[in-house]
């Protein structure tokens, strides 16, 4: 029997965030996390099971208004589940690039990590990074985490407002004008109704 997923949501839209905004996109959203972070905007606790076959098969459906130009693997939490039988069948069908959004805090498998061409972690303060990111996206101002923390770090760097915190847009273009090493990401999908 095929191993089931636990998939939230499968859409096409537009990337909204980080290094790749504003590229045509099919999210994989899946369902849970193994963090609990009060600022987090997504509702993936929902779910359906589907195997690696119904999931591409989702993805062929909803990428009807062209080829599939990029899977985009997001949560919940993606590493709880994702694997080399998916990725497989997903790369097999389509041949595509793959995005990983990750909080960082679960080990990326060394066969999966060949086969993704791009990993953004959001980190969150006392937790240890597991994943070396392609571009790091920090919510700020969050407690407990300070975004010079990752300088050292050999990936585009970003920092993005945190949802409901008043006065988040401007502390982020402050920090970005004294440290020209990041760059503000705003989440481009929510301003102009992406989904």
């Amino acid at each position: 029997m095929s191993k089931k997923y636990r998939i939230n949501e499968i859409f096409q839209s537009v990337q909204g965030e980080g290094e790749r905004t504003g590229g045509a996109s099919v999210f994989v959203r899946f369902s849970g996390c193994n963090l609990n972070c009060s600022w987090c905007d997504t509702e993936h606790k929902p779910y359906k099971e589907m195997s690696a076959f119904e999931v591409a098969t989702t993805v062929r459906t909803v990428s009807s208004l062209g080829p599939v130009p990029t899977i985009v693997f997001t949560g919940g939490e993606p590493l709880l589940q994702l694997d080399l039988e998916l990725v497989g069948v997903l790369r097999g069908q389509f041949g595509v690039p793959f995005q990983v959004e990750t909080n960082g805090t679960i080990p990326m498998d060394v066969d999966v990590r060949r086969m993704v061409k791009w990993v953004t972690v959001s980190p969150k303060a006392g937790t240890t990074l597991r994943v070396l990111p392609t571009e790091i996206k920090i919510v700020w101002p969050q407690e407990g985490i300070d975004p010079l923390d990752f300088l050292w770090m050999p990936c585009h760097k970003y920092v993005q407002p945190a949802d409901g915190i008043a006065g988040a847009l401007e502390a982020c273009v402050r920090f970005v004008q004294q440290n020209p090493l990041f760059k503000v990401s705003v989440q481009t999908h929510k301003l102009v109704g992406w989904k």
